[in-house]
């Protein structure tokens, strides 16, 4: 005869597990969902949003000064010119990769205080192409022009020099953050 332990087993623990229930049958509940939607008022402005456009750069011809306002309060901040421009292809030892050395001419007077002389902020652009000032040291573009601080009344003026393969394009006085141009002269 076989020994029933395995069914007495299974009805210990049947009987232990009805006995922890307490006789109470597991209801569930239902999940509830809201949503809610956020209607924006069309007359709400939008407080801290920046919407400014950037300003026309100004155009000219090179050998034309341009005169720049600072942004908040509309008072004169400086003139720039780019007085001129001139052409070399280099020597045995400093040749440029792309033709053609560029070298403009750029005069900075401020006519406030604090005013930088704008060196980093010139590039030349060609056939689409942006060409910073990287040119080293070619003969006939002395002095440079230097990175300085200028107060009031100051002048700044040097040669900025480009390695660029034509003659015709654009310099460009970007703005030094943000991006965008601020004023071109063509040639």
């Amino acid at each position: 005869m076989r020994k029933p332990t395995a069914l007495l087993a299974a009805l210990a623990a049947a009987a232990l597990l009805a006995a922890c229930s307490g006789g109470e049958k597991p209801t569930a509940t239902p999940a509830v969902t809201t949503t809610t939607v956020a209607v924006a008022e069309e007359t709400f402005p939008d407080e801290g949003v920046a919407t400014t456009t950037q300003p026309e750069p100004t155009s000219d011809k090179v050998g034309a000064t341009i005169s720049l306002m600072d942004t908040e309060t509309s008072a004169p901040a400086a003139r720039v010119q780019v007085a001129r421009v001139s052409f070399a292809r280099g020597d045995t030892y400093n040749k440029p990769e792309r033709g053609l050395w560029l070298g403009v001419y750029v005069k900075v007077r401020a006519q406030a205080d604090d005013i930088s002389s704008m060196w980093g902020d010139f590039y030349v652009q060609m056939r689409g192409h942006h060409y910073d000032a990287d040119g080293c040291c070619p003969e006939g573009f002395k002095p440079t022009l230097d990175y300085v601080t200028l107060n009031n009344g100051e002048t700044a003026e040097g040669w900025l020099v480009f390695d660029v393969p034509a003659k015709h394009g654009e310099v460009v006085l970007g703005q030094s953050s943000g991006g965008g141009k601020v004023a071109t002269w063509t040639f």
